[in-house]
């Protein structure tokens, strides 16, 4: 399941996404633009990391648009890495459809830079 939404200029501005299987985010991809834009790998994990942090991988520095871009990659390279790296044996017994990546990698850039320049008009 992939989920968008648009994080405020506490952390962003910028559109973010997140990608389930059975109800656990095995992605984030935060689009923040400059050298803010990153994104997460099962996140609820990450957690209960000893100090506290979140794991992040930060995006090469660019705009939003870059990033967007950049998330796309990563989620049809990286989804099933993440999907392997889950606590959760339910969640890494599924088998990923790489056409189906395709296409929700495809949905995915094109929400984003929708809620993109919904928010730049304002």
């Amino acid at each position: 399941m992939l989920e968008t939404s648009y994080m405020g200029p506490e952390f962003g501005p910028g559109p973010v996404a997140s990608i389930y299987i059975f109800d656990h985010e095995v992605m984030r991809l935060d689009c923040l633009g400059g050298d803010r834009g990153h994104f997460h790998v099962n996140m609820t994990q990450s957690l209960f990391r000893p100090n506290g942090e979140n794991a992040r991988f930060y995006f090469p520095e660019g705009t939003v648009e870059e990033h967007i871009e950049c998330a796309a990659f990563q989620l049809r390279r990286n989804l099933d890495y993440a999907r392997s790296q889950n606590y959760r044996r339910r969640v890494r017994s599924v088998e990923l459809d790489r056409s189906r990546i395709e296409v929700v990698s495809r949905q995915m850039r094109e929400e984003l830079r929708r809620l993109h320049r919904q928010m730049e008009e304002g």
